[in-house]
Parts: structure tokens; C-alpha cells; sequence
């Protein structure tokens, strides 16, 4: 049983959260402040964590960035659940490193459904690693490897680049990115891309290899071995 972390003062929502987890055979805690938050997850790190922007003490978002600058917590899955929808507020929020940011009140069964996106493989049935001028992603593990290194990435970066490795060589663009990995999800901005590229950039800079998600000039983006290979 997956074990995940309700972090909300609000006592309705939280309470309701909570209980459609339990109903969807979640084992769920609530919790009411980031500092209980904190001291949970330095016992035992959770399968997911619901977290509000707006709590006691500290900010939920603090506490977001304080989770992926630990290694322990770096790919911990994140949904924020706020009343904090401006585009900016949206912007911080996935800088900060959360993978879902949901505007209240948003359903109860369209948060089910990022739990659920969250919790699955990147990509039901692809069971084998993808490797693409001697880059290697293992989506299940979400490790990304090269030589004899290795670098660990969060749930939505491997699916970026699942789908880009997947069509290596093509350009995409930031709504085609969309369409094909969130579907037709309004509530995700093309932006969000950009923020999600950025990261992947950071992870490969690793394996030296930032330089294999291009920028296609006009269009959006684009997995490529060429760089490599021009290099090697």
C-alpha cells in the first residue's frame, strides 16, 4: 500500500483529501503544518506528498525546496494544492521543484488522477530500456545512464524524456510535448515544458550530455545524439 502525506490546515479540504485517498486504498496521514511535515518524512520517506502553499509556520513551497536539495527527498513525487493560482504562483511552484500544482478548488477525482500519473511508470507497458547514442533511461527505475555513470530523475522529467528519446531526431513542439504527455489537460501551461527542460538540462549537465535536448529555434525541442557524436 502506497503511503502518502496530506499537508493542509484547511480541516474540510484536508479531511476530504484524505478521505478519498483511503477510499482509493492509500494509506493517507494528515498533517496540519510543514515542521510535522519535515520531521515525517526525515523518518520515513513517503510513496507522495499533497501539500498546500499557505501553512503555519513555514510555507509549504519552503518546504518543497528544502525536500530537493536533500538526496534522500530529491525525487520525492509532489503535488501542491493551493488556493495560489496566479501564473507566477505556478511558475515558483515548479521551479521549486513540485511535479503538480492543482488550483483550488480543483476536483477530488482530478487530484486522484495526478496521484495516480504520479505513482505509475512513466509509461505503462515500456518495460525496456531506451537508449539513444549510448545515453540509457530506465523509465521504471527513473535513472538515466552513460559509461559508468548514472543520475536519478523525477517522475515528469522521465517522461519528458521518455517521449523525447523516444522520438529522437524530430522537433516538437511545447504544445505537442503537452498533448502527448499530459493529454488534453488545460490546466498544464506551455511554459511548463521550459521549467521541466530545464531540469533535464541540470540532470544531464551530470553525464555531460545536457547538450542532447536541443532547442529547435521556432519550434520547441528535440532529442538529438548528433552533438555527441560530432564531439566524440
Amino acid at each position: 500500500m502506497t503511503r502518502i502525506l496530506v499537508v493542509d490546515d484547511e480541516q474540510a479540504i484536508a479531511s476530504l483529501v484524505t478521505d478519498s485517498l483511503v477510499e482509493a486504498d492509500h494509506e493517507a496521514v494528515l498533517l496540519r503544518c510543514a515542521e510535522h511535515a519535515h520531521r515525517d518524512v526525515e523518518r520515513e520517506v513517503p510513496d507522495l506528498v499533497v501539500i498546500d502553499w499557505t501553512l503555519p509556520g513555514r510555507s509549504g513551497i519552503e518546504l518543497v525546496r528544502q525536500w530537493r536539495g536533500d538526496m534522500r527527498t530529491r525525487h520525492l513525487p509532489v503535488i501542491m494544492f493551493t488556493r495560489r493560482g496566479s501564473e507566477h504562483d505556478r511558475i515558483a511552484g515548479l521551479d521549486a521543484g513540485v511535479d503538480h500544482f492543482l488550483v483550488k478548488p480543483s476536483s477530488i477525482n482530478e487530484l486522484l488522477a495526478r496521484v495516480r500519473a504520479l505513482l505509475r511508470s512513466p509509461h505503462e507497458g515500456a518495460d525496456d530500456i531506451i537508449e539513444v547514442q549510448g545515453l540509457k533511461l530506465d523509465p521504471y527505475a527513473r535513472r538515466v545512464m552513460r559509461e559508468h555513470r548514472e543520475v536519478r530523475i523525477r517522475a515528469t522529467e522521465c517522461k519528458v524524456l521518455h517521449f523525447l528519446m523516444q522520438n529522437a531526431e524530430h522537433a516538437h513542439s511545447r504544445e505537442h510535448l503537452l498533448n502527448s504527455i499530459w493529454g488534453d489537460d488545460s490546466s498544464i501551461m506551455p511554459r511548463t515544458i521550459d521549467v521541466h527542460i530545464k531540469a533535464l538540462r541540470d540532470a544531464l549537465s551530470e553525464l555531460d550530455c545536457a547538450d542532447m535536448i536541443e532547442t529547435a529555434h521556432g519550434v520547441g525541442y528535440r532529442f538529438s545524439g548528433r552533438t555527441q557524436l560530432a564531439t566524440a
